[in-house]
């Protein structure tokens, strides 16, 4: 695939240590070109690579992590909604069995989690301690969205 990123994105490239020659490339965490730029917010680079198809979305850190993951961390929706429509892997789970559901779960990110169910996340996903998005509710808000799942 021909890509040629904007001046921009080029020197965000340059500066964080990867080049538009090699889209596989990592850096020292395990973060593609796109990862990294989600989760540093640079969401206008981010979206110029994503809609360019040339990073693996799906790709994982070593974390475990996914582009997704960092989408929640940044309680970004828009590129939750953007990654999910380019098919990214809604319900990986990391190195610890974590899911982007259960992380939002945890961290009491209620927008996310509502965008993440919207989008079919499974809610049933169990982490390698047994524990469901349920079990890792972090407020009564959360809770009434996964509780009624599970009746």
């Amino acid at each position: 695939m021909s890509y040629q990123p904007s001046p921009k994105t080029s020197a965000w490239l340059a500066e964080n240590g990867f080049t538009p020659d090699d889209w596989a490339q990592e850096d020292q965490y395990g973060n593609n070109a796109i990862a990294c730029a989600i989760m540093r917010n640079e969401t206008e680079i981010a979206e110029e690579i994503l809609a360019a198809g040339v990073a693996d979305i799906n790709s994982t850190n070593k974390d475990g992590n996914n582009a997704l993951w960092f989408a929640c961390f940044r309680d970004n929706i828009d590129m939750i909604d953007r990654l999910v429509a380019a098919n990214v892997n809604i319900d990986h789970q990391n190195a610890a069995g974590a899911t982007c559901l259960m992380y939002a779960s945890s961290a009491s990110k209620t927008a996310v989690v509502e965008a993440l169910l919207k989008h079919g996340a499974n809610y049933r996903l169990k982490s390698q301690d047994d524990f469901t998005a349920l079990d890792f509710a972090g407020n009564k808000d959360i809770l009434k969205l996964l509780k009624p799942l599970f009746a």
